[in-house]
Parts: C-alpha cells; structure tokens; sequence
C-alpha cells in the first residue's frame, strides 16, 4: 500500500515567482544511528514524492497557480540546521543533476519552469533545459 504524500503547506512565493512546497519535519529527531537511517529514507521519500507530482502535472491539476511555474520544495525544520539532513539535501542536488530518469524527467517537464529544493542555507536546484 503506497502511502499518501503529506505537503504541510503550498505558498507563493511572488519574489522569487516559485511555488513553495513545504514538508515540515517532527521536533523530534532520531537518538540514534538506527533510527537516523529510517527517517533519513522517509524523507527522502517525501522529497521524491513532491518532485513526482511537480513534473507529472498532478500539482498543477489540482493547484493550477503551480502550472508552469517554478517549484521550490523545502524542508522545514523546526529549529537549527541539521547536517544529516543538510547531506541528504546534497545528495539530492547530485542526482537531480544527473544524466537519470529524475534529472531528464525534470528538464523535460511541461508543467514546471524548474525545481529547487531547499533547507535552511542548504539548496539544490534543476532546471530544464531550453
């Protein structure tokens, strides 16, 4: 059973003309190298599933301000910078920019101008290719 993405909120964001998609993360962080692990790949899928609905049209179809537009997904912490995250984020960055099916899917796209994703200081960004 595949599991339903959360987006804790969709904004505009009309100074930098992108649609925020925010994925909020719990106060409360793993302990442990165990448990880091399991959230660090729940995250990531929740990444990816933002990035899936941006580039296929879903976003748009059901928020028609996101057609055509810049996509920023970003990470919302509710306190400091945390570097696991921070590394994922960096991680994300490579293969977005990469010769794969996300990174062509991206530049590709008909219903997004580009798509970033952000935390904190940390950025990623993709654009298509004109």
């Amino acid at each position: 059973m595949e599991k339903e993405l959360v987006i804790d909120l969709i904004s505009d964001d009309p100074k930098n003309d992108e649609i925020v998609l925010h994925l909020s993360v719990s106060e409360s962080l793993p302990s442990t190298e165990g448990t880091w692990a399991e959230y660090l790949k729940n995250l990531q899928n929740r990444i990816f599933s933002a990035i899936d609905i941006s580039i296929d049209g879903g976003l748009g179809s059901r928020y028609q301000i996101a057609e055509g537009r810049c996509i920023r997904i970003q990470i919302d912490l509710p306190s400091c910078h945390q570097p696991r995250i921070g590394n994922l984020i960096d991680a994300i960055e490579k293969y977005l920019q990469g010769d794969n099916e996300y990174g062509r899917a991206i530049r590709q796209s008909m219903h997004i101008k580009k798509l970033r994703v952000t935390m904190n200081n940390a950025t990623v960004m993709t654009e298509p290719r004109v």
